[in-house]
């Protein structure tokens, strides 16, 4: 990804949150943020998906939960370099949002 692009899509990912902060509704929305990984563009003379490289096996995934994660004092989320599997999100969503017992 070339930094046109990643500067394009922070400054979309900005407005939407500066949006849900508008409406108040920050505090309760999920935000994920999920891509497919890498393709191989000629690194490793490759050209596909299908390889144990860094490039074929990175992907990123960013949650907000609110109540969760949290800014640290100069106003960033922590960032975790962790295994993740994209079968996960639901799941994470879904215990964030269920009533507890006592809801109920």
């Amino acid at each position: 990804m070339c930094i046109r692009d990643s500067s394009h899509t922070d400054e979309l990912i900005g407005t939407i949150l500066s949006a849900l902060r508008s409406r108040g509704d920050s505090n309760n929305t999920i935000v994920v943020l999920v891509s497919d990984h890498g393709w191989h563009l000629g690194e490793q003379s490759m050209w596909a998906k299908c390889t144990l490289f860094d490039a074929a096996l990175r992907a990123p995934l960013v949650i907000k939960l609110p109540g969760v994660t949290t800014p640290d004092a100069g106003g960033a989320v922590v960032a975790k370099d962790a295994f993740t599997e994209h079968v996960d999100i639901f799941p994470t969503c879904l215990l964030y949002t269920s009533p507890s017992p006592r809801d109920s």
